[in-house]
């Protein structure tokens, strides 16, 4: 037996369309911020978000208490006066969030019916991307360079991976991403007035470090933002 769908619940993609960029409508993306970003972690025809789409990864609620959570919500447009849409890469992926909201009492909450994914197959839809999103790489495209694969966008050239902190080595010691070497900032600041070094120290200082100008460089840090 087929499942009835509740009309009232969902928003097609026709309808979608017509309705982007109306104020009384907040679409929020609640894939991995990665996704949202403009990677295509699926496979997807393409990277990006719908214009106009909030990033809320579902991830989050395990992350913040209620009150942070309503917090967030408030930033990012997502109130009891507006309708709100969620969208994952295929249909019902929002019912926890949805759940949430409403005990909030945020209760105008519907999904996009198709999904991240057929959307973005369709060329006359619009995507936005985040400007020079592949220079923020995440976890999984990490682990696949260290392990000799050929993550989305890398060129094949020779890639190294830095721990970054600010003269701290003992918190590399205490533990980083395997493979990665560290680097300490305070080799590219002059201890003088901390502004950047000049460029033959930096140059000395990079090739120290192995660094060419053909080189694939990672960083990261634990207070990375």
């Amino acid at each position: 037996m087929t499942a009835t769908i509740d009309r009232a619940t969902v928003i097609t993609t026709d309808e979608l369309r017509a309705r982007l960029g109306d104020t009384d409508l907040a679409l929020v993306d609640i894939r991995p911020l990665a996704a949202y970003n403009g990677w295509k972690l699926r496979g997807e025809a393409r990277g990006g978000h719908i214009p106009g789409a909030v990033a809320f990864p579902t991830r989050w609620l395990t992350l913040v208490d209620e009150v942070g959570l309503a917090r967030v919500l408030a930033d990012k447009g997502i109130s009891a006066d507006k309708t709100i849409v969620l969208y994952g890469d295929t249909p019902g992926q929002g019912a926890e969030l949805r759940a949430q909201l409403t005990r909030l009492g945020i209760e105008s909450v519907i999904e996009y019916s198709a999904g991240f994914e057929e959307w973005a197959a369709d060329p006359s839809l619009p995507l936005e991307r985040l400007p020079r999103y592949d220079r923020l790489v995440y976890p999984e495209w990490v682990r696949q360079l260290l392990e000799g694969l050929t993550p989305e966008g890398y060129d094949g050239t020779r890639a190294l991976v830095f721990h970054v902190n600010f003269g701290v080595p003992e918190e590399y010691a205490d533990g980083h991403i395997p493979g990665a070497f560290y680097l300490d900032t305070n080799r590219l600041e002059s201890t003088v007035d901390w502004n950047r070094r000049s460029p033959e120290e930096l140059e000395t200082a990079l090739s120290s470090l192995g660094i060419t100008r053909d080189t694939t460089v990672v960083l990261y840090g634990r207070d990375t933002v």
